[in-house]
């Protein structure tokens, strides 16, 4: 495989602190891009717990070999 497209998973339910005022738990939207496994840059995607940062999203090869991704919200 020469170009992987992924799918950003949004994080349903997370917040910083039970009693937070933010109640608001909803994932990022149109966040869409392409990595090309065969770029040198996204070589840690080839192994099984490998992982980068781009785009601002988290991007992992999981043990099993399942690419996760989480967008980062900065506080």
């Amino acid at each position: 495989m020469s170009v992987a497209t992924l799918a950003v998973i949004n994080c349903i339910g997370c917040k910083k602190s039970a009693d937070s005022s933010n109640s608001d738990t909803s994932g990022p939207t149109n966040v869409d891009f392409t990595l090309d496994l065969s770029a040198s840059a996204n070589s840690a995607l080839l192994t099984n717990g490998g992982y980068l940062i781009s785009n601002g999203v988290i991007v992992a090869r999981t043990t099993t070999g399942t690419y996760i991704a989480v967008k980062i919200l900065y506080a």
